[in-house]
């Protein structure tokens, strides 16, 4: 999902019964909050997460899921005259910039960045989100907010808070908030991935890596998964503020 850059996103794995009939036998005495059915997929409660993207049928793979366009892009670049004439931003990237100088961390190694550096890009990436927040009708506005926040705490929610614990980055240099992509839970282990559409559109388009069954969960990986269990889970600490616990991660955490 969202990366932390100098230029400036999992307990969630694949279940070992249908997640639909978790769902029912947990919710037996009252209905299920369905927040969007199309016929392909569901969002509804997933026990332990929140809202998941379900699947209401067998899902072929190679299949398109679904396709979506962005309600909202955030331009990261901190280089713009906006951003060099905000001296909050000014001085939050000055100091990330003069700790690479000193060599205190290497910009291309995330594994190597103190906590200063990743909160400091944090509050950049907050005062960009309500910047772009502020343009915005109230319409959209209200979809923003609607998303999960599950970094802000004491049970707010603020527009960076939702951009970077739903936010996606593109090959562009924004980061892009999806109503429905935003529902999808990750894995390491995923079976649907995300491929990027055309810039003008801002699409995106979900498909199948594997069969997935009527009632199972469907997932995408928030991170390189390449990287070793260390670095996915430091990510996805600092990003999301939980450790996965995905069946490969258990795998490789017993293997140490």
């Amino acid at each position: 999902m969202l990366a932390l850059r100098l230029c400036w996103r999992l307990t969630p794995s694949k279940p070992n019964a249908p997640v639909l009939a978790a769902i029912l036998r947990s919710q037996s005495t009252r209905a299920v909050q369905v927040l969007l059915d199309n016929g392909t997929f569901r969002v509804c409660p997933v026990p332990g997460k929140g809202h998941g993207l379900v699947a209401a049928k067998a899902i072929k793979s190679g299949s398109k899921i679904f396709e979506e366009v962005a309600m909202v892009r955030v331009n990261k670049n901190t280089q713009t005259l906006e951003m060099r004439q905000n001296t909050i931003v000014s001085a939050l990237m000055q100091r990330v910039y003069t700790l690479a100088a000193e060599g205190k961390f290497d910009p291309r190694d995330f594994d190597s960045w103190p906590s200063e550096v990743c909160e400091n890009l944090e509050r950049v990436l907050d005062i960009q989100a309500e910047i772009a927040f502020s343009k915005l009708d109230p319409k959209t506005q209200a979809k923003w907010l609607s998303l999960e926040d599950s970094v802000t705490g004491d049970g707010r929610k603020t527009p960076g808070g939702v951009l970077r614990t739903n936010g996606f980055d593109d090959e562009h240099g924004y980061a892009t908030l999806y109503e429905v992509l935003a529902r999808v839970n990750h894995s390491c282990e995923p079976n649907a991935e995300r491929i990027a559409g055309p810039l003008d559109r801002s699409l995106v388009r979900i498909v199948a890596l594997a069969d997935i069954a009527e009632g199972e969960e469907v997932l995408v990986s928030y991170v390189d998964n390449e990287a070793p269990l260390h670095v996915r889970r430091k990510h996805l600490q600092q990003q999301y503020k939980f450790t996965c616990g995905c069946p490969r991660c258990v795998k490789e955490a017993k293997g140490r």
